[in-house]
């Protein structure tokens, strides 16, 4: 539907009076309807008059906040899609508006064409939302579909599985369940919120139906599970066709929101009749094999029988019963394997990034050597210094988010394009943010390019305030720009880069941490000639 067919109500809350008549301006149409509103009560009086389709919020009010107006009108009105405008936007305020329902930030000054753009954007997914509700309450009403994803729900999965049963007794065939669960997915809707976690199980569910045979049966079980009948499959069948699902998922890209994220899913297997002749066994079976696949690591596959793929350890009540030290062994191999996991899939990203940065093109673990290096020097803790190598080397995963026409320039970048550019902190550290093991790396890469003097950005932090971590990257950073061919300028040499870097101690950085540079390159020989004497 173009929203420009129908009179759209619109609510703008600032407090600043100007800025409401900007904005106002900006989308002066015959089809928008403008109610403007100067505090939170005011707002909240709007809001009992009229059903907004669209709310454009400050994110700090006279007597609340942009936030939490956006959880009353969620609450009041799951349709009414949400913007918020600020001057700047710091990582939890980000997280916390995506958690409220805010579609986006608008950021000041204001761009006219990016608002009507993003108020466009907003129209358009409130006019979808509504007509998804009314198709999906009709199905809903049949008691066959979920609400969310228009997949078979639990009670007629479970009818289906039971007449499935009596078929396969009667005919003497077998078939499989597979029960799939999308990993680590509270992580999705604790960082970028329910609404991108629902289109995300939408979308997952789509490509579910893209990967089964028009005989099988898919269902949602609930939450982030959905259970797959593998008609006339034997166990080798289910096995196979679960493994290239898993791999399936974790080779794609889902979208949310304008964001493409990567998931995983384990898949737990049983098949009829070896596992159980009854629904509950079977269902019993096959969420007793997820367990085994979510134990051994996630991304994997499980059978009733035993773990297919990566791990070859049985895992069952049949297994010898492990002391305490054997048990925290274990699991330390596993958690330590699924970091590694998650650490390699997230630095081939960083290093596509770097690729096309023609500043480094290449030099990303050179960076992350030196920065741990420094964190060594400094006698940071084994953990920090792990931190602060990972966070170095993913410092600038946020410009994957930027348009190619900025990373390629070769010439100076216009003002719009450098606060875009600054902007890519916060958004590597939003991304890193969606891993758990990634929660301490996300505020290094958010305060990268903070100035110990208070000058830098995102957040205009200064002196202790900015992690540690975030002081030594931003140094190693530094320090491996000016040993890089530039497009006005060859490479310094090693000791004109250290006297550089010496001269903006105290301004750009933190003295200790130039010091423990200096020492290091001095002592250990920089990364650089290391390479070249290779």
């Amino acid at each position: 539907m173009d929203v420009k067919n129908n009179v759209k109500n619109i609510l703008i809350v600032d407090d600043d009076a100007d800025m409401c008549d900007e904005l106002k301006e900006a989308l002066h149409q015959n089809n928008f309807a403008i109610t403007l509103a100067n505090t939170a009560a005011e707002a909240r009086e709007e809001l009992l008059k009229t059903e907004f389709d669209l709310a454009i919020l400050d994110v700090y009010l006279p007597d609340s906040t942009g936030i939490e107006l956006a959880k009353k009108i969620r609450e009041d009105n799951s349709t009414t899609s949400i913007l918020m405008i600020t001057g700047y936007a710091s990582l939890d305020s980000c997280l916390d508006a995506w958690d409220a329902g805010a579609l986006k930030f608008i950021q000041k000054p204001l761009d006219p064409a990016k608002l009507k753009s993003a108020v466009n954007e907003a129209l358009r997914i409130r006019d979808e939302e509504e007509r998804r509700i009314r198709r999906e309450r009709k199905l809903e009403k049949q008691g066959l579909t979920d609400f969310l994803t228009g997949l078979y729900n639990k009670r007629y999965f479970n009818d289906w599985l039971a007449t499935e049963i009596r078929s396969a007794k009667r005919y003497g065939y077998s078939f499989s369940l597979a029960m799939a669960d999308i990993d680590f997915f509270k992580s999705v809707n604790d960082v970028y919120g329910h609404i991108s976690g629902d289109i995300l199980l939408k979308s997952f569910a789509e490509f579910l139906k893209n990967h089964i045979r028009e005989s099988d049966v898919l269902a949602r079980y609930g939450g982030e599970e959905f259970l797959i009948l593998l008609n006339r499959t034997n166990k080798n069948g289910s096995l196979a066709f679960a493994e290239h699902l898993r791999a399936s998922v974790e080779a794609n890209f889902f979208s949310a929101r304008g964001k493409k994220l990567k998931l995983t899913v384990s898949i737990g297997v049983s098949s009829f009749p070896e596992d159980g002749l009854t629904a509950k066994n079977l269902m019993d079976a096959s969420d007793w094999a997820l367990d085994k696949a979510k134990i051994a690591g996630r991304n994997r596959v499980a059978s009733a029988g035993g773990i297919a793929g990566q791990a070859s350890e049985r895992i069952g009540k049949d297994a010898p019963e492990p002391g305490a030290d054997e048990m925290r062994g274990k699991l330390s191999d596993i958690v330590k394997r699924a970091n590694k996991t998650v650490l390699e899939s997230v630095r081939a990203f960083a290093r596509e990034v770097d690729m096309r940065d023609h500043y480094y093109d290449g030099h990303l673990d050179e960076i992350a050597a030196t920065a741990g290096m420094i964190g060594d020097k400094l006698s940071l803790s084994d953990r920090e210094i792990d931190n602060i190598r990972i966070a170095a080397a993913l410092r600038d995963l946020g410009k994957v988010s930027l348009p190619d026409h900025i990373l390629d320039k070769r010439g100076k970048l216009t003002k719009s394009e450098e606060d875009l550019m600054k902007m890519h902190p916060l958004m590597g550290a939003d991304i890193v943010n969606f891993i758990p093991r990634f929660k301490d790396i996300a505020p290094l890469i958010l305060f990268h390019h903070e100035m110990f003097n208070g000058q830098g950005y995102c957040n205009g932090l200064k002196g202790k305030e900015i992690p540690v971590g975030a002081r030594v990257v931003a140094v190693a950073d530094a320090y491996h720009a000016l040993i890089s061919d530039r497009p006005y300028r060859k490479a310094y040499t090693r000791e004109e880069a250290i006297h550089i870097v010496k001269k903006d101690s105290g301004k750009r950085f933190d003295p200790q941490v130039v010091g423990a540079m200096v020492e290091t390159l001095r002592s250990e020989g920089s990364t650089d000639e290391k390479r070249a004497g290779n």
